[in-house]
């Protein structure tokens, strides 16, 4: 056989048939749906779940910062928290920089 013959039978083959543009469309659809419920509605709750955490803080409230740094809410202001980090240390914070709270308040919530 040669290529001559090659590409007759080559050419010859049928075309593979194209996908419709609806199918391609909810194929779409369905990996956006996909990317949300396994990508940003866990993200979402986790927010929620930690403004929630935030909103209920108040003075002499064991912390962790993001950083690592655990201290004791020496002060509540609007968007701030002072944190006592140690004896007559303290350190004004962004509530955001919050991780979680520390100490025996945790145990219980596990």
């Amino acid at each position: 056989m040669n290529i001559a013959s090659t590409l007759h039978v080559l050419a010859a083959a049928p075309a593979q048939p194209q996908a419709s543009p609806l199918q391609s469309f909810v194929f779409m659809g369905a990996i956006v749906a996909i990317m949300w419920f396994f990508l940003f509605l866990p993200q979402q709750r986790e927010r929620k779940k930690h403004d929630v955490l935030i909103s209920g803080m108040k003075k002499d409230d064991k912390v962790v910062l993001l950083n690592g740094i655990h201290g004791i809410i020496f002060r509540v202001n609007d968007n701030t928290f002072v944190v006592e980090i140690a004896d007559r240390t303290r350190v004004t914070i962004d509530k955001t920089a919050v991780a979680r709270k520390s100490g025996a308040d945790t145990a219980s919530d596990k």
